[in-house]
This record gives C-alpha cells, sequence and structure tokens, in this order.
C-alpha cells in the first residue's frame, strides 16, 4: 500500500478474553485512499478500487497495551450498484492467500467471487496479519525455503531425517529471534477478531461471508465467537472444525483427499490419451523414485526433486489441469523440468528471481499458533511408516509436513471448538473430489453449524465457486436475498 492510505486509529477497544466473549469490537472509522500500483486497475470501467488500512491489537486479549498490526485492504464498488446490501468480506484460504490479490480479481472473473455480486456488495478482500501486505512473516528466507524444497520428501535413511528436523530447528530459532511469544498472535482466534474489527469499521451491524479453503474454517472460528454478528456466510471448500487445522487428523484427512483425486485422474488417464497409461500410479511412482535417485536438473541448477514433483502434481490435481500435468511429469522422466517447475513455483508462489511471495511463511505461522498437536519427532516417523502403507502415493510426504510446528518455539492459541448458538443458516460447499479439503468434511462443518445447508458438486479440483454455474447462482442467490436451496442440492458436474 502507498503511504497516501491514512492508518486507521483504532478508537475503544473491548478488553476481555478471547475465550469467551463475543460484544461488539469497537474501532474508529475506516479512511480510504488511491491503491497507485499496488493493485492492477480494474478491466470495468464501472468498476472501482479504493484501499485502506485498519490498525488493530497485536494481541486481543491485551488490546490497551499500546502494540499493534497494520492491516491493508482493498475496496471494490461498481457504479451500477443497485439495492445495495453493504459489504462483502471474501476469503482466498491458505492461511496466506491474498484477499486483496483475489477482490481485485473480481471484475475480470479472475476470483472465486462472481463480479455479479458488486451489483449488490462492496466486495472487501483483507489481508490477514502476518500475510500479503498486512506486515507479512519474515523470519524465514527464501534460502531455507529452497532448501527444504531439496530435502528428501519421504525419508527412510535417518541422515535425510535428521536434515529435515535441523532445518526446522533453524527456522524455528529464526522466527523466535525475530517474534518471541508473539508467534502466537497469528493464530485464527486473533485474525477472527480482525474480521469483527473491520466488520464495525465498515459500518456493518451483521458480517457478510465468503470464504474458501481454509476460509472455511477462518468462518467457523468467527461463528463460535459472534454468532449474532453473522448476516449470511458461504463456505466452500471444507475443514472440519472439531479436527481443527494443522492436527494430525486434519493432516490425514487431506492425504485421503489427494488419494481418492489421483485416483480420479489415474481412471481419466486410462482412457483418455495420457501419456503416463497404462497404470498411470506406477508410472508415477517410478517418476518419484526416478526423481529420487537421478533428479533432472533445471536452467538455474535446482534439481526436480519428489518434493517438487509432489508440488506440481498437488497442483495439477487442485486446477484440476490433469492433460498438463501429465505432460510436465512425462518431460520431467524424460529430463525436462520445466513445466514441473512452473507447477511447483505457483504453488509455492516462487518467482524466477528465487523470491518467495509471503504465503508458505505465513501458512506456516497460523499453522503452528493453530494446533497444540504437536507430535514429536519420533512420533512423526511412526505416523510417516503408518501412512505410508495406507496412503502410498503422498502418505509419507505429508506425514513429514507435521515437522513443520515440531519445534516452532510459541504456544498454540486453541479452544475447544463449540458449536455456535443463534447462528443464521450457512451455505457450506463441498466438491465431490476436492483434493486439499475431502468432501466427507462437508456435511461435519454444516453440521458443526448447526444449520448448515450442504450443496455439493459432482466437479474435480479444490472449490466449485468459480467453476460450477450452478454453485455459483446458489450462493449468490444466498448471499444477496438469503434464499437458501433445497435440502441436498447435487450440482452436475459439467454445469
Amino acid at each position: 500500500m502507498r503511504a497516501s492510505v491514512a492508518a486507521v486509529a483504532v478508537g475503544v477497544l473491548v478488553a476481555c478474553s478471547l475465550a469467551g466473549c463475543s460484544s461488539p469490537t469497537e474501532v474508529g472509522d475506516l479512511s480510504w485512499g488511491d491503491c497507485g500500483s499496488d493493485v492492477p486497475a480494474p478491466a470495468d470501467a464501472t468498476v472501482s478500487h479504493a484501499c485502506g488500512e485498519l490498525v488493530v491489537p497485536r494481541d486481543w486479549a491485551r488490546p490497551d497495551d499500546g502494540r499493534t498490526f497494520t492491516l491493508r485492504l482493498l475496496r471494490v464498488r461498481s457504479s451500477e450498484q443497485h439495492d445495495r446490501i453493504g459489504s462483502l468480506l471474501i476469503n482466498p484460504g491458505g492461511p496466506g492467500g491474498s484477499g486483496i490479490d483475489i477482490a481485485a480479481g473480481v471484475s475480470s472473473g479472475q476470483s472465486f467471487a462472481s463480479e455479479e455480486l458488486l451489483e449488490r456488495f462492496d466486495v472487501i478482500g483483507l489481508d490477514l496479519r502476518g500475510t500479503g501486505r498486512s506486515e507479512p512473516i519474515t523470519c524465514i528466507t527464501d534460502a531455507q525455503l529452497d532448501r527444504e524444497s531439496a530435502l528428501v520428501a519421504d525419508p527412510i535413511e535417518r541422515v535425510d531425517v535428521d536434515a529435515r528436523l535441523a532445518l526446522q530447528k533453524e527456522i524455528a530459532a529464526d522466527c523466535a529471534k525475530t517474534y518471541g511469544e508473539d508467534l502466537k498472535l497469528f493464530s485464527t482466534r486473533q485474525i477472527a477478531r480482525d474480521l469483527d474489527a473491520l466488520r464495525a469499521a465498515l459500518g456493518e451491524a451483521k458480517l457478510s461471508y465468503l470464504g474458501v479453503s481454509y476460509g472455511t474454517y477462518l468462518g467457523a472460528v468467527y461463528a463460535q465467537l459472534f454468532p449474532d454478528n453473522v448476516r449470511a456466510m458461504v463456505l466452500d471448500g471444507a475443514i472440519d472444525p472439531t479436527v481443527g487445522y494443522g492436527t494430525v487428523a486434519a493432516q490425514e484427512s487431506q492425504v485421503r483427499g489427494y488419494e481418492h483425486a489421483f485416483d480420479e485422474f489415474a481412471a481419466w488417464c486410462e482412457r483418455s490419451d495420457c501419456p503416463l497409461s497404462p497404470d498411470p500410479r506406477t508410472q508415477v511412482t517410478a517418476i518419484l523414485e526416478q526423481a529420487g535417485t537421478s533428479p533432472a536438473a533445471a536452467t538455474d541448477g535446482r534439481e526436480a526433486t519428489p518434493s517438487v514433483v509432489l508440488s506440481a502434481i498437488a497442483g495439477g490435481l487442485r486446477a484440476p489441469q490433469w492433460q498438463a500435468m501429465a505432460e510436465a511429469l512425462d518431460d520431467v522422466r524424460d529430463g525436462d523440468p520445466s513445466a514441473v517447475f512452473q507447477w511447483a513455483d505457483v504453488i509455492a508462489e516462487r518467482d524466477t528471481t528465487g523470491h518467495y511471495g509471503p504465503f508458505y511463511r505465513a501458512q506456516r505461522a497460523t499453522l503452528c499458533a493453530d494446533t497444540g498437536d504437536r507430535p514429536s519427532p519420533e512420533r512423526v516417523l511412526e505416523i510417516q511408516r503408518e501412512w505410508r502403507g495406507r496412503h502410498p502415493l503422498s502418505g509419507g510426504v505429508l506425514a513429514m509436513g507435521l515437522l513443520a510446528c515440531a519445534s516452532w518455539p510459541a504456544p498454540a492459541d486453541t479452544a475447544p471448538a463449540t458449536p455456535p448458538t443463534g447462528l443464521p443458516p450457512t451455505l457450506v460447499i463441498g466438491s465431490r473430489h476436492d483434493p486439499a479439503t475431502p468432501y466427507a468434511d462437508t456435511a461435519k462443518l454444516a453440521a458443526f453449524l448447526g444449520d448448515g445447508n450442504v450443496v455439493t458438486w459432482e466437479g474435480q479440483g479444490h472449490v466449485a465457486l468459480g467453476r460450477s454455474l450452478c454453485v455459483t447462482e446458489v450462493a449468490n442467490a444466498y448471499l444477496t436475498d438469503l434464499t437458501l436451496p433445497e435440502k441436498g442440492l447435487v450440482c452436475a458436474a459439467d454445469e
């Protein structure tokens, strides 16, 4: 954001425990300014962008200690707006995704939120604390992220396990030096209070919210803290709030999702013009083994390790762009890793200069702040063996991800998940074959929220909004008119 954007002074802040206070958060007025070159101009001449700043307490449990975060946000408004409802806050998940960037894409069709929503709402994209333009996490270096990518993805030898442990301890020590116990302040519970401060600053009595992926978990936490402050909530790509985010159970749920999605890809590959047929699973397993023993080198010297190849597979399953993914895997088998690195670098937000965006740094900070379920390295190795047997493609690799928080130097900021009372009906959307947020969690989130209405999309890829016209129309109808679909609505994959 540019300096011309005025910071917002926080007024009377609620001094109460994060555990149980649901009273409104009082803040000063939001000030808006020109975005300058920081945000691309809208493609539609009838749409305008305004950038703002909101100052919030660094720790909502101690709002009067004088320490703050400055949060940046974007407002997207149409001059053709009519029958205005108010503001709609959208969150792209992650955690670590930029709300500003996803809101900037609304008017050009580059967002999960449809352009039609601008007819009734100002669309608001907020970069959460520690992400994007809102004081992003800085304690993890580009070199450390490159080293992490080069590690043995599913190590068997103890020397490779120790190398991963050493890097995680190094990162933890660097973050402790930079932030100390403030690392716990990047939790979803703190972020949810930021959302309520923003709601109040926008002058909205009730929150209208559209969240995908991790944004569904953020929505569920907000609903627990502020059920009376919700007008409408649409959640796509559910995370089960009773399991939490970043726990062992949550990680295995995601492993199951990726294995199922890969089976769907493999079935498609067998019946299509796919370079990995016949028997795609066996061929991909061989490609991963080759990447472990003799990885193909890119022109910049990086090697396409199994971690890189699996990142490309994850990207292809989430997109979903199966043909392009299959061709990239075929290329790396033949010694050309360029397409695999393109996939992996997009997932990691790594640019051509070797600089990583804030996504993974913010994701790790919130992941570790949200979970007290931090198994010891010895237990992680047991889980690795168990998951490798149950989920042969990605189980061992994602088990190693549990080490990211094993040495984290700050306590978690958690509370038992308690179903909200007084919450209005919500809309919970699930994609039948979602790799990252498995469909089974859709009904669990809906049940937790009490009156969650489930909409199922029979398609592939991560989240349905922006992919299914049927789902988009249902979501828009609920957000604008509070009209709920018929119970158990199923949208076909080709809609």
